[in-house]
């Protein structure tokens, strides 16, 4: 079969109809203004694998989630983890003055920066600034002479430390002209990194220059020539232009999940480039062809470029990685037989510090509605606060994609629950290919309007039908909240009280599932952070995990959501319209504009040179998207001397967003305020750095600093986002060995680190909450909360709350729980005093935790008043290398932390650090020495008895991976693991049993892998490592579970 392709020039773009700007339909006479009560959010269903679904009346929704077919082809990406120079390979470093010519003035290094490996001796490096571009000038380059000893084809690689420079130039000249690249030098440092195959000849002027076209740092270090066979090229082109075909046989493909990423796989882990998914389905037999319905195949996001092939037939194109798309392909879909979807998804090109996931990695569907629809609807609800009223305007778009004109009526109802709160209606004509909007003006009276808050977060429905001639056509159903958000130059304002608030970013990340992020995820990760005293964030740079949002809505987190745009200079964004950045901008917006947890929208990330571009985006935003919500553009140089309101766009936002890496933001603050006097900040990121190990004893001991640089100051710093709530896998330069890069309150596998309860204490509206000594003897005790000031940080109300105290037992099992409610507290109150009663001290009592606890749940301060010393440790045993012991023991929930005290060879005395990891090492010890270790756990009222002692003899090599947590999921174990620098192999032994060990892994994966286990819900498994020709002994035993995260 011949597959349709595109031509090389072909972009179809997302949504095949052209919408007029929507403050022109907010004016025009065609749609008329019906005064109704009513507003509404823009929240889709998402229906499980492969089931039919009302979305809403006369809309049927399939989801093609489920297992898909996956392939990768030859010259279409690789793996730089697994690329080494072999004896056939042509390897050009930049010393070798006979193949590189240099223009312009370069340095050379010998240490590659940040710690980054180098090729060679050393490297070529250069700083471009403005005056390297002089129009008629030579360029500064490092030019390699790549011409061949022979003819043929020869992939090109490039090997460079850090650089500074996010797109830094490389241009390939080859036989068949010559082609332009762009390569991000703060990722895949100290790797050989593929640019593609290309044909030389010997006589040819054929080279790989670098350079760059905008300001920033170069490293030219060397350059890689593979030969490759024309066999394997034109094997590999017949792949690729059969990977689409309905007629290809698939059965050797890789099974992979769809929403996901293909790193879920260990042998696409590290895989940059373009994969394959593919997918067979049959429509439901209710689904037949009718000249009135309309299928349309939606993708919620595919990283980062999507090809979209339907039986053979080429559907269109979409660019950009994390917002929505969809085609209508009723022409192309089969009714009677099986349909092949083909998919393929290009992650190449990096962006920032995060690791960018490839593939389909959310939700997948069919939608079948008629040929008229309601596509889009956008209210705005207006709260007046003192009447208690709230007034709505409601835009509805109807979308007609028959060939002839209709009129339609719309009607919209409201709810609250079940209790429908009121209904109107607007009539429309719709030309026939295109799109017409009405606005629908309502009011809500007092009794309906419960105001949406981050303790209080009320959500309503509304649920909008379109019919023709009495005949209803089709209906959406969506939630949504009412809100008043207020920017003043005093500071910002929810639904009429001034409040400061804190929060963290969040990134779209989960070592095994990446992206993707399954509701667990996600639900999980919005508990965590509410209960570390998460309210407002700028949770990330890129559109979200619709669902993410809708659990925000739910649990009440503000929010502003930014397009992923972190660098001008990226060849995808081009000047001066930056078409797809509006792109972007448009189907994050227009997805996301009714969540009442959005309060703004960012226009990019720490951009330069940036005032026209963020002038023109916040204008389109505000004029074509949403006139409503505030718009910015987080910077991290608006403070700096040389930034004025002439040349940096921070007046232009309605709001400061600004990062900040400061151990104090005081000199920061005092720049920003003096430039945009009336303008508000928010902290969009801060931090102190990135923690330097794993361990989960990483703490701020600066950060109670930081924060009292606003704590009764500069009361328009609005609140702060820091950096960040999870580690997250990534290529940057000073990633840890394992690949986590970690700044996180918790690690990539969610266990919490110290920084977690340092956070929400520091984060909490009030400073303590302080209870005095129990006594056994008596049935109370006296409870006070002292309050934050109104000009603290945090400052809110709150109201509603309620004291929650538990007596538990040493294992951590409740015994008793009350609970007294709470008058409402304000900021600046006098402390709050109180009594905690309890007819009968339980026998068992071991402790005391008070916890203040919000309306929706959350836990605002939580207090332990431990009543005895821990237990004595049990289940205690030790591993050894040449100079080091690792201990392992049962973690009791009695304890805080725990140490090891080891007795040495000698009958020295020595202790470890107290630690909360799930391991203690004693590391420099003496080789062949024997020690003896016993484990001792602690809290507040002192240490344990030690447990029993442990005799160890220091022998061996090195030590085994840490195993820090591992679980079992759809037939499949994933673990994760630590790593060191010189690993260069990881084997897993596991089983059902672990008395019986038989199934065998190797790997060179750091910091995570997966296998097949069937069925199985428990896997005993053990690991161990081989590095520079030594191979350490096995680790401990651990048993999976399906326990995905590890407390």
């Amino acid at each position: 079969m011949t597959v349709n392709e595109p031509s090389a020039n072909r972009i179809q773009q997302s949504h095949p109809h052209q919408f007029p700007p929507m403050s022109h339909l907010f004016d025009s006479p065609q749609f008329p203004l019906v005064r109704i009560c009513f507003i509404l959010g823009c929240m889709l269903s998402s229906p499980s694998a492969y089931t039919q679904q009302p979305s809403g009346e006369d809309e049927q929704v399939v989801s093609l989630g489920s297992e898909w077919k996956f392939n990768t082809f030859f010259g279409e990406g690789s793996d730089p983890h697994r690329i080494q120079a072999g004896p056939d390979d042509i390897v050009i470093d930049n010393a070798n003055n006979d193949r590189v010519e240099v223009v312009g003035n370069w340095g050379r290094k010998t240490e590659g920066d940040r710690d980054t490996k180098l090729w060679g001796d050393d490297y070529r490096t250069r700083f471009y600034t403005d005056a390297d571009f002089v129009p008629g000038e030579s360029l500064p380059a490092v030019r390699f002479d790549t011409t061949p000893p022979r003819a043929g084809l020869f992939e090109h690689f490039v090997y460079y430390p850090f650089g500074h420079h996010l797109t830094t130039r490389v241009r390939i000249a080859h036989a068949d002209g010559t082609d332009t690249q762009h390569i991000s030098q703060r990722v895949r440092c100290g790797q050989w990194v593929s640019l593609g195959v290309y044909r030389l000849d010997p006589g040819g002027d054929h080279f790989l220059e670098m350079s760059a076209i905008t300001p920033g740092g170069v490293a030219a270090d060397a350059v890689m020539l593979r030969p490759v066979s024309d066999a394997q090229w034109l094997a590999s082109r017949a792949d690729i232009r059969n990977a689409p075909s309905p007629e290809l046989d698939d059965s050797d493909w890789d099974a992979i999940p769809v929403p996901g990423h293909w790193g879920m796989r260990n042998e696409y882990s590290n895989y940059n480039g373009k994969g394959w998914y593919r997918r067979s389905f049959t429509l439901p037999q209710t689904w037949q062809r009718d000249e009135s319905r309309r299928i349309r195949l939606r993708f919620e996001a595919v990283y980062h470029v999507a090809r979209v092939f339907l039986n053979g037939r080429y559907v269109g194109r979409h660019q950009g990685g994390l917002t929505p798309f969809e085609f209508d392909v009723t022409d192309q879909v089969n009714f009677d037989g099986t349909n092949v979807l083909a998919v393929e998804a290009d992650n190449d090109f990096l962006v920032g510090a995060t690791w960018n996931w490839g593939g389909i990695i959310r939700d997948v569907s069919l939608i079948q509605t008629s040929d008229v629809r309601v596509s889009y609807q956008y209210a705005h609800a207006e709260p007046d606060l003192d009447a208690g009223t709230a007034a709505i305007q409601t835009k509805v778009r109807a979308t007609n994609d028959s060939t002839r004109q209709r009129t339609v009526d719309l009607q919209t109802e409201l709810y609250d629950g079940d209790r429908l709160l009121g209904s109107g209606t607007a009539t429309i004509t719709v030309p026939a290919k295109n799109d017409r909007e009405a606005t629908i003006n309502i009011d809500l009276k007092p009794a309906d309007v419960h105001l949406w808050h981050f303790d209080r977060p009320h959500m309503y429905h509304a649920k909008t039908t379109l019919r023709e001639n009495g005949s209803s056509q089709h209906s959406r159903s969506d939630r949504f909240g009412i809100r008043k958000v207020q920017i003043k130059p005093e500071g910002l304002w929810l639904n009429g009280e001034k409040v400061r608030l804190a929060g963290y970013n969040r990134v779209s990340d989960h070592r095994y599932w990446g992206s993707s992020e399954p509701e667990h995820v996600l639900r999980h990760d919005v508990r965590l952070m509410k209960n570390a005293n998460a309210n407002f964030m700028r949770i990330m740079h890129g559109t979200q995990n619709k669902r993410l949002i809708e659990l925000c809505d739910e649990n009440g987190i503000l929010l502003f959501e930014e397009v992923n745009v972190r660098e001008l200079t990226n060849p995808e964004l081009t000047p001066p319209d930056y078409p797809l950045t509006r792109q972007w901008l448009r189907e994050m917006i227009e997805r996301d504009v009714n969540h009442p947890s959005i309060i703004g929208w960012s226009v990019g990330n720490e951009l330069s040179n940036h005032y026209t571009y963020v002038a023109k985006m916040i204008d389109y935003v505000h004029r074509e998207l949403d006139p409503h919500r505030l718009v910015s553009c987080v910077s991290n140089t608006g403070y700096r001397d040389h930034e004025t309101p002439v040349n940096d766009p921070l007046g232009e936002s309605d709001v400061m967003l600004q990062n900040c890496y400061m151990q104090r933001p005081t000199t920061m603050i005092e720049a920003l305020h003096r430039k945009w006097p009336n303008k508000p900040i928010f902290f969009s990121e801060f931090g102190m750095g990135k923690f330097t190990e794993a361990s989960l004893d990483g703490s701020l001991p600066e950060l109670d600093q930081w924060n009292a640089c606003i704590r009764g100051h500069f009361p328009f710093v609005i609140g702060a986002s820091l950096w960040t709530y999870n580690d997250y896998r990534s290529g940057y330069a000073q990633t840890l060995e394992d690949e986590n890069r970690a700044w996180g309150l918790v690690n990539v596998w969610r266990q919490k680190r110290r920084l977690f309860a340092q956070c929400r204490s520091e984060n909490s509206p009030v400073l303590d909450i302080q209870i005095d000594a129990v006594n056994p003897n008596q049935n109370n005790a006296s409870v006070k909360i002292p309050i934050r000031g109104r000009d603290d940080y945090p400052s809110f109300t709150m109201q509603d709350y309620d004291l929650v105290w538990q007596f538990r037992d040493s294992d951590g099992n409740t015994l008793l729980t009350e609970s007294i409610d709470l008058p409402t507290l304000q900021p600046g109150d006098s402390p709050w005093t109180g009594t905690i009663h309890w007819q009968t001290f339980p026998t068992d009592a071991f402790d005391l935790v008070a916890r203040l606890v919000t309306p929706n749940g959350f836990t605002r301060y939580e207090t332990v008043q431990r009543f005895a010393v821990p237990q004595k440790p049990t289940g205690a045993t030790a591993i050894a290398s040449h100079d080091s012991i690792r201990v392992f023991f049962d973690r009791p929930a009695s304890a805080d932390e725990w140490f090891v005290r080891c007795i040495g060879p000698d009958g020295t005395t020595t202790e470890s650090k107290r630690t909360i990891d799930p391991y203690v090492d004693l590391s420099e010890l003496t080789a062949g020495g024997d020690y003896q270790v016993r484990v001792i756990t602690s809290n507040a009222n002192g240490d344990s008895v030690p447990s029993q002692p442990i005799d160890v003899t220091t022998d061996g090599t090195i030590l085994p991976p840490v195993i820090w947590h591992a679980f079992v999921h759809d037939g499949r174990l994933v673990v994760g693991y630590s790593a060191q620098p010189d690993d260069a192999t990881y084997v897993v032994q596991y089983g059902e049993d672990e008395s019986d060990l038989s199934s065998e892994l190797q790997t060179d994966l750091r910091g995570m892998l997966s296998v097949d286990v069937d069925d199985a819900k428990s896997v005993s498994l053990r690991m161990k490592r081989i590095a520079s020709g030594k191979e350490s002994g096995w680790s401990n035993i651990v048993t999976a579970t399906e326990d995905v995260f590890a407390e």
